[in-house]
C-alpha cells in the first residue's frame, strides 16, 4: 500500500465478540502502518461499514450472526474491488480457510497467531496467504517450521519453491 510515500494502511475490524474487536484495536492501535477505522459486529454490519468507510483491508471473522463471514466477504469483495479480506477466525479449518479464499479474502489469520502475524496478514500487500495456523492436521502442514502457510499449501497442492 505504498504510492511514493509510505502511507497507513485503513482496518475495518469485523467480529461478534466485543471482547476480540476491543483486543484487536488495542493491539494495533499504536501500529505505525495501521488507521483503525471503525468496527462491526456482524457481516451485514460489515458490509455497511465498508461501503461507508471505504478501508484497504477488512479484518472478518468466519463465524458472525446474522450474516456470516464467508458469505460477507462475498458481497463485500463484489461491491469494493479494492479491499482486501483478511479472514479471521479460530478455527483452522482447512475447508473454511479455502472457502474464504474462494469468496475472495487474500490471507486468512488465526485468532491464536502472534501479533506479528495479524500485523503482517494485515499490512502485507495482497497475496493469499495463511497466518499462525498452527493447529493443522499433519496433511496440511508444510514441510520446513512456519506459521505462514500459503493457499496452495492448504488445498494439498506443493509450494513453489520448496
Amino acid at each position: 500500500m505504498t504510492t511514493g510515500a509510505q502511507r497507513r494502511v485503513r482496518l475495518l475490524i469485523c467480529d461478534d465478540a466485543p471482547e476480540i474487536r476491543a483486543m484487536v484495536t488495542a493491539t494495533l492501535a499504536d501500529h505505525p502502518a495501521i488507521d483503525i477505522v471503525g468496527e462491526a459486529a456482524n457481516g451485514e454490519e460489515a458490509i455497511e461499514r465498508a461501503v461507508e468507510l471505504e478501508p484497504d483491508v477488512v479484518l472478518m471473522d468466519v463465524e458472525m450472526p446474522v450474516l456470516g463471514g464467508i458469505e460477507a466477504t462475498r458481497r463485500l469483495c463484489a461491491r469494493l474491488h479494492e479491499t482486501r479480506v483478511v479472514a479471521f477466525a479460530g478455527s483452522g479449518d482447512s475447508d473454511v480457510v479455502m472457502a474464504m479464499i474462494a469468496a475472495g479474502a487474500t490471507a486468512y489469520c488465526a485468532k491464536s497467531a502472534g501479533v506479528w502475524e495479524l500485523e503482517r496478514a494485515i499490512v502485507t500487500p495482497p497475496r493469499i496467504r495463511w497466518y499462525g495456523s498452527r493447529g493443522q492436521s499433519r496433511a496440511h502442514r508444510p514441510r520446513r517450521r512456519s506459521s505462514i502457510w500459503s493457499a496452495a499449501s492448504c488445498a494439498g497442492s506443493p509450494v513453489p519453491g520448496r
